[in-house]
């Protein structure tokens, strides 16, 4: 009884490990012959962080010697406005400013020429007529400017300032000028009318051409160039050389070099 009592309890052993793959040649060399299974491994992330002046495009070949623009620091960029359009330029603070539409800015005038004391020599006396050496050539005489209009004035006897008298129609600006219909420009306080062409009349006579000529109030021209007009006809030229009313010609030491002198 003993004996069947074993070979029953072995049965139930071996069907018992059997079941569970544990004994057994096929169910040992099944599980022997199985592959791990390997998990795909990530390659890890670049986090170095990019150098200063932007970061290039993988792949991308950087020039040798071509360092990239650095960014400056606190530099906001430009707003653009919408549809790309790019906005007048504004005037700097100080900077030059043209007046608005359907105002003129005023010419105001420059100092007032100076009276210069020129003296025409008194002729010497002479013997007879003296013909004037062939290196003697003067230059032309000079051209008189054309006369501008002049505007009234009414002098006041007791203060002897002159004040203007404008035509109808005439214009009072904000810095007390006043425009003359012609376009000319009044000023009472320089005692002084400015025409569009830059020429400056005063009250007293004198005109101070656009050119730089000028005209004294006894009818006596200065000009650029150094020559002196006088009254009466006589030209002084620059070097000094006189040219009498009569043709008399005289060099700076009132030494007679010609008479009746002919151009």
């Amino acid at each position: 009884m003993n004996g069947i009592n074993n070979k029953s309890s072995l049965q139930r052993l071996v069907a018992s490990a059997g079941s569970s793959g544990i004994i057994g040649g096929a169910g040992i060399t099944r599980n022997a012959m199985k592959k791990p299974i390997k998990l795909p491994i990530k390659k890890p992330v670049d986090v170095t962080p990019p150098k200063p002046g932007g970061v290039s495009k993988p792949g991308t070949p950087v020039k040798p010697g071509v360092p990239n623009k650095p960014v400056k620091p606190g530099v906001p960029e430009k707003p653009v406005k919408p549809g790309g359009g790019i906005g007048k330029p504004v005037n700097p603070v100080g900077g030059n400013t043209k007046p608005p539409l359907g105002t003129t800015p005023t010419k105001k005038p420059g100092l007032k020429p100076q009276p210069v004391d020129v003296k025409v020599p008194t002729k010497p006396a002479m013997a007879g007529p003296v013909i004037p050496p062939a290196s003697l050539a003067l230059p032309p005489r000079p051209l008189i400017p054309a006369k501008l209009q002049e505007i009234l004035s009414l002098v006041d006897t007791i203060t002897g300032v002159a004040s203007f008298v404008y035509p109808i129609a005439s214009k009072v600006n904000s810095d007390g000028t006043t425009t003359l219909p012609d376009g000319q420009v009044g000023d009472e306080k320089n005692q002084s009318v400015t025409d569009a062409d830059g020429n400056v009349q005063y009250a007293d006579g004198t005109i101070a051409y656009a050119d730089g000529n000028v005209r004294y109030p006894d009818g006596s021209y200065l000009y650029v160039d150094g020559t002196f007009l006088a009254a009466d006809g006589s030209v002084r030229y620059p070097d000094g050389t006189w040219e009498l009313a009569d043709g008399t010609v005289l060099d700076a030491d009132n030494n007679v070099l010609a008479t009746d002198y002919q151009h």
